[in-house]
Parts: C-alpha cells; structure tokens; sequence
C-alpha cells in the first residue's frame, strides 16, 4: 500500500513538473489594483490571527512579520490570540501590541479566562468578536511565522476572483534547519510533505490537508463548514475535510514560502509527533462515515480522502514501518523458518527511501541516517496511531512545541531544583532503549548463527534507537584525526630551530632577509588584484621586499590592467615590477626561470611563490623566513591551501576532501619523517641558494614544482611543511577546467618518474631508505599504481567478475580494504565524511582520465606536456565578446559531452543489469550507482556549467 502510494505520488509530481500548469495557470489571478474613485476599497478587509501560548523567544518575529505585510493598513486586522499563562511573558506580549499600534497599526490584544479547546478554542472565540464581521478572509500564522511582505498580494487574489476556493496554503521554509542533526532529519520529512504531498494533493483533488499555520481562509467557508472543532488535537486537518466535503477547493502555493522553525529538542518533537499521529487517526475514527455518506463529492475523492490520505499516510505509514524494521526483520532472525524476500527486505524500502528524500536533494547523502531516524520515530508515531485509533490515554493531550530559546533559558521555579536523577531520569526514553537491546541481542544471534546478514542493517538501528534513548540525537559529531602525529608529533617550531626576527636599532632593517615575491599569471583578469594586493599587503619592511609579478598574458586588455595594478601599487610606494617577455615556452617553469635572471634578483636571499589566486596572511613571511636564518639545510617551506569556494559546488566538495587528505597526511607525514615532500608550485618560500645549486627552473615536464623538490632533496635539502600556516586559494569549479588540471597533475609525476628513476637510484648523497621512500611511496604508489589500480579494479575487475562467474573476489578485497582506504581518505576534511560514498564514485570516475594521463606521461606519449592554465573564479561566468559567443548550439553540447565516461556507464550499467538478473555476487547496487556517476560526469552536469555568452 505505501509503496503503490509512494509511485502513485511520485509519478503525478513528475507530470505535475513536466506537464502541470501553475496555479495562478489554473486559477483565474490578476492583481488587486487601487482605484482612485474607491480608494482603497479595491482590497478585502483581512484578519490576520496570531495564536500564541508562551512564546517569550519568539513573539516578536511574528507580530513584526504580520505588521510588515504589504496591505493597506486601513483594511487589514491583526488579531493576537494571547492564551499565555505567564504573566510577564503576557506582558510582553501587550507591550509589543501597543508599541505596533503606536505606529498606526491595527492590531489587536486578545486574551481569554482559560484555554479550553487549546488552538482551536482561541481561533474559535477570536472570530466571534464583533470587530470581524467586516473581513472577508482570515490568515494564520502561528508565533514562530514569519511571512514575506507581499503574502497578502500573492494569495488574496486567488480568493477574490475565484468563488470556489476556501483556503491557499503557502509551503514552509526552515530558519534552523542546520541547527543540529535532527533537524536536518525533519526538514527532509516535511520538504517531502510539502514538495510533493501537498503538490499532488492541491492539483489531483484540489484537496489536501491544512497545516494550520501560513495559510489564508474564506472566511464564509469557515462558517457554512461549521467553524473550529476542538475535538481533536489535530484542528486545522478538521476544518479542511469539512469543507473539502462541502465542495470548496484548495490551493497551493509551494514559490510561496513563510519562514518558521523547527523542533531543536528530542522532547519537543516527540510531543509535536505525538500530536500530529494520534490527531488524524482519531479523526478518521470520528470522521469515516460522514465521508463515506457524503453526496457533495466523487466517490474518487472520497476514496482519495479515505484510503491514500488517511489510511496508508497516517495510519498504515507508521504502524508498518515500526512493525516491519523493528518486528518482522529481527524476528526472522530467532524464527529461520520465516523467510523474507530480498525485494521485500531491501529494494523495497530503499524505493521508498528515495521517494521520500526527493523533496531536499541538498541532503540526499543523509538518507540512510533519515532512514535509521524515521524507524525509531515510527516507534512513537505507532504508538500514537493506536492511541488516536482507539480513542484512549493521550488521546487529547496537546503539549505546545517549544521555540527557539525556551528549552535553554534558565528557569527560576522549581523545575530548576530538580535533582540531578531526575534529569537524567528526563533523558532517557525506556522505550527507545527497550527496542534497541532487542536488535542489538537479534544483532549477535544473527552474527553468529544467522545467514541473512541482516546483523548490519540491526547493529546500525540500534545504536539508533540507543542514541535516541539516551537523549542524545541532539550532538551527534563526526571526525578522524591522525592519532600519531598530532599526539607525539613536535612541531615544526619545535624540530627546527625557530626565533622571530628582531629589530637592530644599530643595523636598522639590514637584519632583515631580501625576500623575491614572485607571482606568476596568464590572462587572470578576476584575481589579479586578489594576489597583487595580498602580496604587496605582507608585513615586511619594504625596503627588504620586492614583488615580482611574471606576467604571460596573451589578452593585451588584461596585460594592460595588471600594469595598472602594479603601477597603482608602486604609487603607493611598493617595490613592485612588472615583468613580461616575448614567447610563454616553458609555460609556468620558463616564466619563473626568466624572473629569476633579473638583475635586482641578485640581492635576494629566498623566494616566495603565489600563483594569482593566491592570497598569503600579513604574517607569512614572519613565520616561515625564521626557518631559512636559523637552519642553513632548509631549501623549502610549504604552507597549507584552504579553499574560498569549497561550498561552491558539489564537485569543488569532492576536491576539498582530496587536497585536505593531501596536506594534512601526505604532506604531514613526508615533513615529519624524512624531511621531504612534493613542493606544491605555490604557497611556499624557496632558499635561492638551493634552486640555483640543482640547476634552477626546469620546463622538462609540467609538473616543474615537483621536479625542482626532488633534485633539492637529493642534493641533501630539508623541506619544513607548516600545516598551521594557511593560504586562501581557489579549486576549479568547472569540470573541464578540473579535467585539464588532473591531466597535468596525472601526467607530470608519472613522466618525471621516468626521466628521474635512474638518477635517484644512483644519488649517494641520500640514503637508502629515502630513495626507496622516493620512487616506491612517493611515485609509483601515489603517482602512479593509484590511479591506475583504482580504475582498473573499480570499472574493469569487479564489472568483469559480473560477467565470468568464475572470478571470485574475496570480501576483504571487494568491500573492506577499500572502505577502509576511504575512510583514511577522509580524514582530512571531517566535515565532509557523511560525502564519503559520493567521493568514492567520484573518484572512481576521475580516476579513468587520471590513469589515462598516468599511461600518457609513462610513456611519453600525446598531450604529455600539454599544460592548460586552470579557469579562476569569474573567467567561465563573464560574458565573452570573442569568438567562442559565436558557437552553435550543436558545439556546445558536443563540449558538454564526454563519450569515454559515457562508454564506460554504458558498460557498467549493462554489467549491473546482468549482475542483477543472472548473478549471485549483489554488485549491482555499486555498479548501477557508479554508472549514473559515470552518466552525470559524463553528460557534463557536474561542478559550476559556465554559459557561453
């Protein structure tokens, strides 16, 4: 039933976005307009009613949204329906009343002797007074609501030219949706509510259930539906069936979006849940036979109404959800007669699953989380359900969801003086608990005696359930850290020597070093002025500083700018050149080579490199020259990149996790161990000394930076990484532009391991161990057997193990050893460790170009030096005026198209429908995922899409 329900619902919503028409299409809507003869008698006259029990946090934002509304103020109301039982927080509420009708609002105060009915009491007595008899339509927007000024504007006309119509709904958006984990859980359950339940609802039946909140009414179908009911705890789902059964139709409008919040406490959205469960159910026991005797609707609606809207949604939903996860699977366990089909057990589920995430694709990495949450939430909805059912306990229990503010204030009554026991006692939830020691000891049974292997699945849901039970989904952190660098590794400060360079009143700034700033750059007309000005902003007496920038721009307009920068800052009295020559040969290698040979170059003792895009702290040379004055076997000292677009797209996610493993591992560890790593081309300061001792800049192969670390280091030098020193820079947001930049990266490393094999193995000037470190760790693991081995295994081994049933994969090799290399991958970026499974699909993919470019540069072959600058912030989204404006539309989608990722999803996704039809080994699942991965990549839908004009 839930499943048929899902599909059902997710095909409509697929016609409503491809074929649907909106509902100002559907509706008649035209703008209400002023009328100089009538004034502004052009508008209804508009209620707005503002609920509130309590809400000291948040009173304010909805009474200051509902005065800002964009409405004529002489026809509009605004009621305040105060059922507050704090006198102060009462007062409050007054005041801000008053202090709004200072201002010429009319707003209005209303208390009452006591609460009966709760909500819908307040609503209830509000619209008896007399003051309303003059408002057409009544808006509702609970204390935490905060509309758009132009609510009124968008909504009203739909009432006032359509007779038919009794309520628009807007669609809600969250203020604290990333406030903690539980919250992201909730707003992926209610972007499905509102994006697609709604949706379907509003344009199938015109029907579809009122939230209670953000919404407007005819205040005539209120009325002819027989007003507020009291007699569940779910009033505004009362309301709409009523009037939905006398034939008036709804409207939804999911662009209009009222910001609220959601429940941030464990206990608030269980009472919220508990209401919002046991509510329908009880209604629908009340409810059924007026909807089934009803003549004023189809018998369509009416089994809409019946079966999809109440039954599978709020009854079915809940209860099976909890029996199947938490009864059904774990008994099959003790009970090995039961057997459950696999499409039953896992495609099922993960069908609905994914339905139900479509509604927040940003959080589509957190589904299985969502998944585990929503089964030990269906613990209580479950609960609820029968209690609504039945009519019984809780039944009518309405406990008001707290808001911001209220679960963290410090109370001063004798709730404060609660013993600590009690507390704890408030934190745990036996229930929850109860459940998870059960899957937890079905978890063992099936481990050790069970074929199943649902144990994974069971010890998964477990720790759900205990999370929960304990009280503590609430802080739920994830993060790896390098457990022995950073617990007995010294410091950089601490295996050098390392003082601060003082001032010499005698010697004036003669104590300071002459430091070359040498920025290299080709046509980087968006971060010029970002590197320039970083630069000449480094804290360093400006007599001992001379900036360099090599420029090898080919666009006169932008040469011509960057000029006028360096001039600018020479103005200023900085010792800036600008440096060009007459051919780019040696591209980045033969620029830097040429700045070097100048004759003021001569005075200088290190060099600092930032590509143009790089922007260095005040204090970089502060902390990194100290190291070249006190320690005479240093060539090199490398900071750490951080990204300024990382949030930019999800590729640029993906490389973030990539570079930070980089920096915080690889290049930790060779700083750490032998004094040796690869020098990254920028962000670092070189000694003269050493560049001009191993013979300078080479353009043999594109990875220069590379090259000129490892002749350094077997000349003897020492390189110092410092991992606190960091430096903003930019990742390539486009895939073409990342694409070009793995080539270099692939192809140069694997090239220079060619050209320098021998020439390592015959240095006496190291050791042993360094050289084996050099070319087996440093190469030909990381530069060379890793990209290879990953797509060789990932997209032709298990593929092909698919299709010759004779190669068998051990489960350490298919599944743990790579998992386990993951895991250590994403050590670096923390944050970003729920992205694991889509950056190993991602790299999968790219490992396809980098062991292509690996085989390139091994062999000598092809685009082996080819070197393209990587695109800078700004460079694909500017309107171009040149040539390429003029592509045709067929050139454009030839660029966007890669055939060789489309060939291998092809192949991959023929193994997976083979896997799945005739094979036993279940590596379909991983091969249909990496297909799509290969068909996204593939058809260019991947990092920021550059326009073409």
């Amino acid at each position: 039933m839930l499943f048929i329900d899902r599909v059902y619902m997710g095909i409509v919503i697929v016609l409503i976005k491809a074929f649907g028409r909106k509902p100002e299409k559907r509706y008649k809507w035209e703008p209400i307009r002023d009328s100089l003869e009538n004034g502004n008698s052009a508008y209804p006259m508009v209620l707005i009613q503002i609920p509130m029990f309590n809400e000291k946090e948040v009173h304010k934002l909805s009474i200051g949204a509902a005065c800002g509304l964009s409405w004529p103020s002489d026809r509009i109301i605004i009621q305040v329906l105060d059922d507050s039982t704090d006198s102060t927080i009462k007062e409050s509420v007054e005041l801000e009343c008053e202090r709004w009708a200072n201002k010429g609002i009319n707003i209005v105060h209303e208390t009452r002797d006591n609460r009966n009915g709760y909500k819908a009491g307040a609503l209830k007595r509000g619209m008896k007074l007399s003051y309303v008899k003059q408002c057409e339509y009544v808006a509702i927007f609970d204390a935490d609501f905060q509309p758009e000024p132009d609510f009124l504007l968008r909504t009203v006309p739909f009432l006032v030219h359509n007779s038919e119509i009794a309520l628009v709904q807007a669609s809600w958006k969250f203020a604290n949706s990333d406030e903690c984990f539980m919250t992201r859980m909730l707003e992926m359950s209610l972007d499905y509510h509102f994006m697609v339940e709604q949706e379907v609802g509003s344009s199938t039946c015109d029907f579809f259930s009122f939230n209670g909140t953000a919404g407007i009414w005819r205040i005539a179908a209120i009325n002819v539906a027989g007003g507020w009911k009291d007699r569940t705890t779910v009033e505004d789902m009362d309301l709409a069936i009523r009037a939905s059964l006398k034939g008036w139709k709804f409207v939804y409008l999911c662009s209009l979006k009222v910001k609220s919040e959601l429940p941030s406490t464990f206990k608030a959205f269980r009472n919220q849940q508990h209401r919002s469960c046991a509510g329908p159910a009880n209604l629908l026991r009340k409810m059924a036979m007026e909807i089934i005797r009803n003549k004023k609707v189809t018998l369509w609606k009416k089994i809409y109404l019946i079966y999809s809207f109440f039954l599978v949604r709020k009854i079915v939903a809940h209860i099976a959800t909890f029996v199947f996860y938490c009864i059904v699977i774990p008994t099959t366990v003790l009970v090995p007669e039961v057997d459950i089909p696999k499409w039953a057990a896992v495609y099922l589920p993960c069908l609905i699953t994914l339905l139900n995430v479509v509604g927040t694709p940003r959080s589509l990495h957190l589904f299985f989380f969502w998944f585990l949450f929503d089964n030990v939430m269906s613990l209580h909805r479950a609960k609820a359900t029968l209690v609504g059912l039945l009519d019984v306990g809780r039944v009518n229990e309405w406990i008001v969801t707290d808001k911001l503010g209220d679960g963290l204030k410090t109370k001063l009554d004798m709730k404060a003086r609660k013993k600590p026991l009690i507390k704890i006692r408030e934190r745990l939830h036996l229930a929850e608990l109860m459940v998870g020691v059960f899957l937890f000891y079905c978890a063992c049974c099936d481990l050790a005696h069970g074929k199943n292997q649902y144990f994974i699945y069971l010890y998964l849901q477990a720790v759900a359930f205990f999370i929960m039970g304990f009280g503590y989904v609430e802080r739920v952190y994830m993060g790896i850290v390098i457990v022995l660098v950073k617990v007995f590794g010294r410091k950089p400060e601490k295996r050098y020597k390392w003082e601060p360079i003082k001032d010499d009143l005698e010697s004036g700034n003669s104590t300071y070093p002459m430091v070359l700033i040498q920025i290299p750059m080709f046509n980087e007309k968006e971060v010029y002025k970002l590197s320039i000005g970083a630069a000449c902003g480094l804290s360093w007496p400006s007599d001992r500083i001379i900036i360099q920038v090599l420029d090898d721009s080919t666009d006169p307009t932008i040469k011509e700018l960057v000029e006028l920068e360096c001039e600018r800052w020479a103005n200023k009295g900085i010792n800036i050149k600008y440096e060009i020559r007459d051919e780019r040969t040696g591209y980045k290698a033969g620029a830097l080579k040429q700045g070097m040979k100048r004759n003021y170059v001569k005075q200088c003792e290190y060099v600092a490199i930032f590509d143009a895009d790089f922007q260095p702290e005040p204090d970089f040379l502060w902390r990194t020259i100290p190291f070249f004055v006190h320690n005479p076997e240093i060539a090199l000292v490398q900071a750490r990149w951080i990204f300024v677009n990382s949030n930019e797209c999800f590729m640029t996610r993906m490389q973030e996790m990539s570079l930070d493993y980089h920096f915080k591992v690889e290049q930790e560890v060779g700083s750490s161990t032998y004094a040796f790593f690869g020098f990254n081309g920028t962000a670092g300061v070189w000694r003269i000394a050493a560049i001009n001792e191993v013979g300078g800049w080479k353009d043999r192969t594109t990875v220069e930076d590379m090259d000129l670390a490892v002749r350094a280091s077997l000349r003897g030098w020492k390189f110092v990484y410092l991992g606190s020193l960091k430096v903003k820079s930019e990742l390539p947001s486009t895939f073409k532009a990342f694409r070009n930049q793995q080539h270099r990266w692939s192809c140069g490393p694997a090239n220079l391991l060619r050209k320098m094999a021998m020439e390592i193995i015959r240095n006496k000037k190291v050791t042993l161990w360094k050289k084996i470190y050099v070319i087996y760790s440093f190469f030909l693991v990381r530069k060379v057997v890793a990209h290879i081995a990953t797509f060789v295994f990932y997209g032709i081994v298990i593929p092909t193990a698919v299709l010759v049933p004779e190669v068998d994969i051990p489960k350490w090799a298919a599944i743990y050893l790579p998992c386990i290399i993951t895991l250590l991958n994403a050590v670096g970026t923390p944050r970003s460790v729920h992205l694991l499974f889509f950056w190993i699909l991602f790299e999968n993919v790219m490992s396809l170009h980098r062991a292509k470019a690996t085989l390139i540069g091994l062999l000598e072959a092809g685009r082996v030096n080819e070197w393209i600058v990587t695109e800078k912030l700004g460079d694909g989204l500017k309107t171009k005026l040149d040539v390429k404006a003029l592509k045709k539309p067929l050139s454009r989608i030839r660029e966007r198209l890669h055939l060789v990722e489309l060939m291998v999803g092809a192949f991959l996704f023929y193994c997976a429908c083979y896997d799945l039809t005739h094979g036993n080994n279940q590596y379909f699942i991983y091969l249909y995922l990496q297909a799509v991965a290969y068909f996204i990549m593939g058809f260019g839908y991947v990092g920021t899409l550059v326009p073409n004009t």
